[in-house]
């Protein structure tokens, strides 16, 4: 079974058309790596749908890296 860091950076590659998943970097944000603010709800909705979690409201998703993205799903997926 694929981590949660597999699966996150899977969504993030698939998302954005990105090819080569080294090129995402876990310090990365979404803007850094092409993502525009449609991409990133995307990302966002994907990344609930993938882990059965909802994102808070409060939660500024914009300003996520890679990283944040990695940690959020890891402490509130629902597996």
């Amino acid at each position: 079974m694929e981590s949660v860091e597999e699966r996150v950076i899977k969504i993030i590659a698939a998302q954005l058309k990105i090819k080569d998943k080294a090129r995402i970097k876990r310090d990365a944000d979404f803007y850094e790596l092409g993502a525009n603010s449609i991409d990133i709800t995307d990302i966002a909705n994907a990344l609930e749908a993938e882990f059965g979690m909802s994102i808070s409201e409060t939660e500024s998703v914009v300003t996520w890296t890679v990283q944040r993205a990695i940690d959020y799903a890891a402490v509130h997926k629902k597996e």
